[in-house]
């Protein structure tokens, strides 16, 4: 039976009023919030202590934020109005140096780089030009094979991006050696019809969270992706991932034995081939959240159901 340890034994909101929240994101002391809808679309909080946040600055993206990217004092904002490019400027305010609009089927956008590799499900992986944030351009944009492209995640030369075609649901993997010219080169198909409801990278390892589990690829050899690890959830959706330090941490549907609201899990993956379960925490509630953050002994996760943050301490998971 798993142990519920002291330190994962609560949740605690912390009031965003008046909208709900889609994203989360921290770098140094600040978490970063995108909207679900709603006017202010994004926000920066800076956290004083670890459960205690205080309001920096807000930007209207118009259409929420999806995911956040955040590099060399810019948040790369992805919503229904497209992509933002945001000044975090805390003094004057956060403004927007540049936009790129004809994103609207877009659901995530990640930096590396100069390039903002961008998941479109009726364009496929779009690569734009962030060299100059005041006005980012299409580079290229890969989309033969690809379908209804949802995530992306960025290792070394590579973008691995889920995708729905033929085969089912698989993860490309993109060479973006050239992006004036990005190719597939092979790719990883999920079994059991799993749909991909977020990705994370841990050193050479993909950890996949899916409508039938959670599973370990490694991407030693990214041209042919090869399974690890298998996470023992008895085919429960997995909302989403986070792997860090040895620990990894998912969000998942409730066990068949337990009460019926989603909860956090934590696993020892020291040995990828068998994922040991170390603590679990149910939320309680109509609670839904797409993805969460780490930020310490910190998960931050948003609530696309009512005007909160949920922040659960991981001081000691096991």
């Amino acid at each position: 039976m798993c142990r519920i340890p002291p330190h994962l034994s609560g949740v605690l909101s912390h009031d965003v009023r008046p909208e709900a929240s889609r994203a989360v994101a921290v770098s140094g002391n600040r978490l970063h919030v995108g909207y679900y809808y709603g006017s202010r679309g994004y926000e920066v909080f800076e956290i004083k202590e670890p459960l205690r946040l205080s309001s920096m600055g807000s930007y209207p993206t118009g259409g929420g934020g999806n995911s956040i990217s955040l590099q060399n004092g810019l948040a790369y904002v992805m919503g229904l109005a497209g992509l933002s490019i945001l000044n975090l400027d805390f003094e004057t305010g956060i403004s927007r140096l540049g936009h790129v609009g004809n994103l609207t089927t877009s659901s995530m956008a990640v930096v590396a780089g100069s390039t903002a590799f961008v998941a479109d499900k009726n364009k496929g992986l779009v690569c734009i030009d962030v060299s100059d944030p005041g006005s980012p351009s299409e580079v290229d944009r890969y989309e033969p094979s690809i379908s209804y492209a949802k995530e992306v995640v960025i290792r070394q030369n590579y973008a691995f991006v889920t995708s729905i075609g033929s085969q089912g649901h698989q993860i490309a993997s993109i060479d973006i050696s050239n992006l004036q010219l990005p190719v597939k080169r092979g790719g990883y198909t999920i079994g059991g019809n799993g749909g991909v409801k977020g990705m994370d990278i841990d050193g050479s390892n993909l950890y996949l969270a899916t409508n039938i589990g959670a599973e370990i690829v490694s991407l030693n050899n990214p041209q042919d992706p090869s399974p690890i690890g298998m996470f023992p959830l008895s085919g429960k959706t997995v909302w989403a991932i986070q792997a860090r330090g040895g620990m990894a941490y998912i969000y998942r549907e409730p066990r068949d034995n337990a009460p019926s609201s989603n909860m956090l899990e934590v696993f020892n993956i020291s040995d990828p081939s068998a994922p040991l379960i170390l603590g679990s925490l149910g939320f309680g509630g109509n609670y839904i959240a797409l993805n969460f953050c780490l930020h310490n002994d910190l998960a931050v996760f948003p609530d696309m159901n009512s005007p909160s943050l949920r922040l659960v301490s991981i001081a000691n998971p096991g």
